[in-house]
C-alpha cells in the first residue's frame, strides 16, 4: 500500500520536502492549511503519517506543533532534517527596488530579520506557509510583491531569485517529524 502523507503548505514548502526526502517520490502526499489540518487528516485515516516541523536552529521550538502532539496523542516514528535557505522570490523582471511588500511565514520573516532590516520600506506580511507565499506572489497581479521561500518554490512557481540565503544563520535547520 502506498503510504500517503499530511503536510502543511503547498507544493514547495519545506515540509513537503521533508516528506519527500523522507517516503520518497512514490509516497501520495496531501496538502493542509495548519499544522492542526495535517494531524486532522492522521485522524480522520485520510492519511497514515503526518510530516510537521518541530524545531528550527535559528528560531527554536515550534510550539504549536508540541500542542497538537500533546491534544492528539500521536507518536513520532521518524525524524528529517531539512536545510532552509530562504530566498527572495519574485515575478520576472521585477527588480529589488519594485518591492513593497514581502509575504512568508512568520518564521520565514523572522529567519530574514536582517535582510529585511535592510529595506525597513517593505511591509512584512505572515501566511500560513512559505510556499503558499511564492504561489500567491506568482498567481497575484501586484509587480511589487515578493516572497521568502524556497529554492524549489521558485522553480515551482516560475519566480526570479532576487536574493539568496536571506536567513540570517548560515546554518539553517528544521527537524521535521513523521
Amino acid at each position: 500500500m502506498k503510504d500517503i502523507v499530511a503536510y502543511c503548505g503547498v507544493p514547495g514548502s519545506y515540509a513537503e520536502e521533508a516528506a519527500l526526502s523522507y517516503f520518497g517520490e512514490a509516497a501520495k502526499l496531501i496538502t493542509s492549511g495548519s499544522f492542526a489540518g495535517a494531524f486532522e487528516a492522521l485522524k480522520q485515516q485520510k492519511a497514515n503519517y503526518a510530516v510537521v516541523p518541530l524545531e528550527n536552529s535559528s528560531t527554536g521550538a515550534i510550539a504549536a506543533v508540541y500542542d497538537l502532539l500533546g491534544q492528539y496523542g500521536f507518536s513520532i516514528v521518524g525524524e528529517c532534517p531539512i536545510e532552509i535557505n530562504h530566498c527572495l522570490l519574485a515575478r520576472s523582471g521585477t527588480k529589488l527596488e519594485d518591492i513593497t511588500e514581502v509575504f512568508s511565514h512568520e518564521q520565514g520573516l523572522f529567519q530574514s530579520r536582517d535582510f529585511l532590516a535592510e529595506h525597513p520600506d517593505w511591509k512584512q506580511t505572515a501566511l500560513y506557509n512559505t510556499a503558499a507565499a511564492a504561489k500567491m506572489v506568482s498567481e497575484g497581479d501586484n509587480p511589487h510583491w515578493a516572497a521568502i521561500a524556497s529554492r524549489r518554490s521558485a522553480d515551482i512557481y516560475h519566480l526570479d531569485i532576487l536574493a539568496e540565503k536571506t536567513n540570517f544563520k548560515d546554518q539553517n535547520q528544521t527537524r521535521f517529524v513523521v
